[in-house]
């Protein structure tokens, strides 16, 4: 896997950068300018939620592409098979032993992204300003918008500071990059 070679702004320049909305893939949604800030201790809980929801979202693709993948058709058409003949012809039980196939598949999707969910809000995402501010390489952005005159988080992104051990060459690794579904495809992304 290749790093993610970047210069690590400070948090100093990009107080008061812009993000514009433009209209991307014929999407008529216009969004207000949002504004990119540096992470405040006030916005955690909707950072928490919208990281959370973020990762949530990925569930439903990721069991459909595991039930699609030929392996697991096979397996499900076994499961199927084995219920009908174990159950001396039963249509139900054939269903019900499929059913509890899938069901698995399911669950272990649902909980791969469930459980990275957990590790991270106990883990860097309890602490952010102590884990990602502590350091001056280190920076946690917030993308921030007014909707019906309230400030709304629209995104999130983490940069921590790094260097290799040999090079003396810094770079910035992105962590936590999420954008709320509602402003994807709207020139914040």
């Amino acid at each position: 896997m290749r790093d993610l070679n970047l210069f690590v702004p400070t948090s100093s320049l990009l107080r008061n950068f812009q993000i514009y909305p433009l209209t991307l893939y014929g999407n008529p949604r216009v969004r207000p300018p949002a504004k990119l800030l540096k992470f405040q201790p006030s916005d955690h809980e909707a950072v928490r939620a919208l990281f959370r929801d973020g990762i949530q979202e990925h569930i439903i693709p990721s069991f459909t592409h595991a039930i699609s993948q030929p392996l697991h058709i096979t397996v499900t058409l076994c499961f199927f098979t084995v219920g009908y003949i174990l159950g001396g012809g039963s249509v139900v039980l054939a269903l019900l032993a499929g059913g509890l196939w899938i069901g698995l598949l399911y669950y272990c999707c649902y909980e791969f992204c469930a459980g990275y969910v957990r590790l991270k809000l106990n883990t860097d995402m309890r602490d952010i300003a102590g884990f990602y501010l502590s350091s001056p390489d280190n920076c946690f952005w917030v993308a921030e918008a007014e909707i019906n005159s309230r400030p709304q988080i629209m995104g999130i992104v983490a940069v921590e500071g790094k260097e290799p051990p040999d090079s003396g060459q810094k770079y910035g690794e992105l962590f936590r990059m999420s954008v709320s579904s509602a402003s994807r495809h709207t020139g914040l992304n």
